[in-house]
């Protein structure tokens, strides 16, 4: 279960920009439902409050500033959020039109190969694709647990971390031996 302080955040988020609004499910565990996307079934995967605020909050601000700027109303489906091999991965298809079964393979350390919507070099599409690409690369320097400086940790699950957060996450694997 999320904590309060993730469960405001992303509460604000969906308020704040519509297209992550998800549909609310009764029960704690809920049957995957076939109508919604992944995002809309489980929300934010893995994600941790350090990276709603400084990686989703401010990646959403720019996805509406370009929208705005476009002279379109926001209509990105958001498909998947997760954190997967210490990185960012945010899914997503322009509209219903366009919407994409697969959006990339992605490999340990970030590596991988990522689908994206084809579009005219200024096109909003490819503006959308460069800020999304922009806030996925920035994902594997901001530390998941306190937001200072860190890189990809080869761990038993790869996280991205600090010094600290490393050291202190080291410390508590050697207390379990």
């Amino acid at each position: 279960m999320k904590d309060k302080e993730f469960q405001k955040i992303d509460a604000m988020l969906q308020e704040k920009y519509p297209i992550l609004k998800r549909p609310h499910f009764d029960e704690r565990y809920h049957k995957f439902n076939d109508e919604y996307t992944i995002y809309q079934n489980w929300g934010f995967e893995g994600l941790s409050v350090v990276w709603l605020k400084q990686l989703i909050e401010p990646m959403m601000e720019e996805i509406y500033k370009c929208y705005e700027r476009h002279g379109e109303t926001p209509k990105l489906i958001v498909e998947q959020v997760k954190e997967k091999w210490a990185t960012l991965k945010f899914y997503y298809s322009l509209d219903e039109d366009h919407r994409q079964a697969i959006h990339g393979i992605d490999a340990i350390g970030g590596a991988g190969i990522r689908l994206y919507p084809n579009g005219e070099d200024d096109s909003l599409a490819n503006e959308i694709a460069a800020i999304v690409r922009k806030y996925e690369s920035k994902s594997r320097e901001v530390c998941i647990y306190c937001g200072k400086k860190g890189e990809i940790r080869p761990l038993r699950w790869r996280l991205t971390l600090c010094d600290d957060c490393y050291n202190k996450r080291l410390e508590q694997m050697n207390q379990k031996k």
